[in-house]
């Protein structure tokens, strides 16, 4: 073995006693300060070192170490649209969401419901027209979806979806999608019928709700929206603004009517224990 690929092997073979250093069973490596907060409720910070890693880039890297050169810590991250490329990461390291992103899994609605209910100081159960509102927005979408997995799976480089809904919105303040406006982007957008096809047939054995397929920024705007009008509507009160950074801090943590029967709670809780074994 060449000193460099001594070096090399050193270099790994330090980072996997790392944790002990801490008094703790492994370095856990997240994406951003976001990830930071929702990842430590699956990961104990009495027993993980969890560390943010500033971008995605650099979790990718981490992740080849961990497939490739037996690097011994674990990342946690978004699935993204994995489930829709050829090639999917299975290793025991690597803990994915069940939802596309953090902000799929902190959007469901008896998340939403429970912050409803603070934000209009209220009691009452309102999770049925959430879940309406919710569903007609994901039946809008849900063809723009299908062009956004396609374009993102086969790097065509266009933007369908971007960072917001909004543009896609009936107004800035609106929770209803205005169709005309998704026609006229996919109308500019010619992917190959083949590409549109597979992706659609993929999406009809995907168990998931559209809400967990699709990304989660592009749907802030709509439950932003969401949350201002019901919580407006049921106080009588102008909810006012509701920044990012308070969305966040109201849904980052799921609420505790979930109960332990929450299918995405369940898959991380397995998929943590699944690292932990793989560990010892």
């Amino acid at each position: 073995m060449s000193s460099k690929e001594d070096s090399f092997q050193l270099s790994i073979g330090a980072q996997n006693v790392e944790a002990k250093f801490y008094g703790k069973l492994a370095i856990v490596n997240v994406e951003g300060p976001d990830d930071k907060v929702f990842w430590s409720q699956y990961f104990d910070k009495s027993r993980f070192e969890i560390r943010e890693k500033d971008g995605c880039r650099n979790l990718d890297d981490i992740i080849d170490a961990i497939v490739n050169k037996g690097l011994r810590q674990i990342v946690a991250c978004d699935s993204d649209y994995s489930f829709y490329e050829k090639s999917q990461i299975a290793h025991p390291l690597v803990v994915m969401t069940l939802s596309h992103s953090i902000e799929s899994v902190m959007y469901c609605p008896v998340n939403l419901n429970a912050c409803v209910q603070k934000l209009a100081r209220d009691i009452e159960d309102h999770l049925g027209e959430i879940n309406m509102a919710y569903d007609s927005f994901c039946d809008d979408i849900k063809e723009m979806l299908v062009y956004d997995i396609v374009n993102n799976v086969y790097k065509h480089g266009h933007s369908i979806f971007g960072d917001s809904c909004v543009r896609f919105l009936k107004s800035n303040h609106s929770v209803n999608v205005d169709k005309e406006k998704i026609e006229e982007i996919l109308n500019t957008k010619s992917f190959p019928t083949e590409e549109l096809n597979h992706v659609r047939d993929l999406m009809k054995t995907d168990d998931r709700s559209i809400r967990q397929i699709a990304k989660g920024h592009f749907q802030t705007g709509f439950v932003t929206n969401l949350l201002k009008q019901m919580a407006s509507t049921i106080s009588g009160d102008n909810c006012g603004t509701l920044s990012r950074d308070s969305l966040y801090a109201l849904l980052v943590k799921c609420t505790s009517e979930c109960t332990v029967d929450c299918k995405e709670r369940n898959v991380i809780r397995k998929k943590v224990n699944r690292a932990i074994q793989y560990l010892k």
